[in-house]
């Protein structure tokens, strides 16, 4: 890559001074018991990142400066483990300032490492939200330094546990997975969940967070999500023009919403309940506070929802779903459950297109290990089953599959 500026991430990787400090940050953390924080883990972390913000399009400068916060991230626990993000971002200035970074990209790092741990970090730009999904997701067996098995904490059962490790973009770039597989000999799922709920929290923000309102509408048009958290005091457009958009619309006028804002005042929560708000919270706020209002609301438009149609009939095609009955121009067709599930799915979602990690994930599972092809096998058979009526199941070139409206 060719660099305009006069630093590069071999740079900052191969800088003594650097290296220092992260040396010396993993040996206090060896001498109170952490697992690996070393070149290994922020080696990873800066790679990740990099496998993140390329693969979603960034540029190459950003790109780079991901890379670099990624490796810079954990110098702070060289002052002390307490707090060691905010004492890395300072940190990462001196150095940076003396290698002569511009003024921008220094507060774009700084702000990245300074906000990258879960008790107080937030994805404020996208190389922070890189950083976070980066270090949060590096979980391996290889980080746990403690050989004696009879007094691993939980921190060394969950890391010991794990035999893989994979993050992963979907390709509508609509989805960040990270698959674990887990021997449970060694760490119990609720260690899981007791680790990695407030981490889980955090990198459900990063990966899903708009700091634009350009970039929501934008992910819309892609996929509708279950639920909106918005802001009242947004940049390009207020959070109550955006909820009046969302009322306006037929596909999202139901959409739950709930309003989130610095400002206290019985104005402004009127204004965000009558303009279609579902429910109103506070900044600050508890985040377990958040979450049991997000579920209470999705519990509350779950029961809402209308029933699945029991039978549809497009052409000569006829699809009973209770009976599990297809019928071709009269004629009875048999599928296997996954062609049946998949038939439905797209039934269900007549018109839009479907990309193939889609329907992997609704047919198959978020825990399906196979390749997105296997979608392309089923729909080719069972198009062949469907014979006439396999036409109406349309192939989107690069994107996915659909069933159109008028057959």
């Amino acid at each position: 890559m060719v660099n305009k500026y006069d630093y590069t991430f071999q740079d900052i990787q191969n800088s003594v001074e650097i290296r220092t400090y992260i040396t010396q940050a993993d040996a206090s953390l060896i001498a109170l018991g952490f697992t690996e924080h070393s070149f290994a883990h922020v080696t990873r972390v800066a790679e990740t990142a990099k496998y993140i913000l390329e693969t979603l399009g960034y540029s190459e400068h950003e790109v780079e400066l991901a890379r670099i916060a990624g490796f810079m991230h954990d110098i702070g626990n060289v002052v002390n483990r307490v707090d060691h993000s905010q004492s890395g971002a300072v940190m990462a200035f001196r150095i940076l300032d003396k290698l002569g970074m511009p003024a921008e990209d220094i507060a774009t790092v700084v702000t990245a490492i300074g906000n990258h741990d879960e008790g107080h970090g937030v994805p404020v730009n996208a190389i922070a939200a890189a950083l976070i999904l980066a270090d949060k997701s590096d979980v391996r067996r290889t980080r746990v330094r403690n050989q004696e098995k009879s007094t691993f904490d939980i921190h060394d059962r969950v890391n010991y546990s794990v035999e893989k490790s994979v993050l992963k973009i979907n390709e509508a770039h609509t989805l960040i997975k990270l698959k674990l597989t887990v021997d449970t000999h060694y760490s119990s799922v609720m260690d899981y969940f007791e680790i990695f709920l407030e981490r889980m929290t955090l990198c459900r923000k990063a990966a899903e967070g708009f700091d634009r309102p350009s970039l929501f509408w934008e992910a819309l048009e892609k996929r509708k999500p279950d639920l909106v958290l918005l802001d009242i005091m947004l940049p390009e457009e207020d959070g109550i023009q955006i909820l009046q958009k969302l009322r306006q619309r037929e596909d999202t006028k139901k959409l739950p919403v709930i309003m989130l804002t610095a400002k206290g005042s019985e104005y402004d929560k009127v204004m965000g309940l009558e303009s279609g708000a579902d429910d109103y919270v506070s900044k600050p706020f508890g985040m377990m506070e958040l979450l049991a209002r997000v579920k209470a609301l999705l519990r509350r438009t779950e029961d809402l929802r209308p029933a699945q149609e029991s039978r549809y009939v497009i052409g000569d095609l006829t699809v009973n779903r209770k009976r599990h009955e297809v019928f071709v121009k009269g004629e009875a067709v048999t599928l296997t459950k996954k062609e049946f599930d998949m038939l439905c799915y797209l039934l269900e979602n007549k018109g839009m297109v479907l990309t193939r990690d889609q329907l992997l994930n609704q047919i198959w599972g978020y825990d399906f290990d196979g390749e997105n092809r296997t979608v392309d096998v089923h729909i080719r058979t069972l198009r062949q089953k469907l014979s006439d009526c396999g036409t109406y199941i349309e192939t989107i070139r690069g994107i996915g599959y659909k069933i159109g409206g008028n057959p």
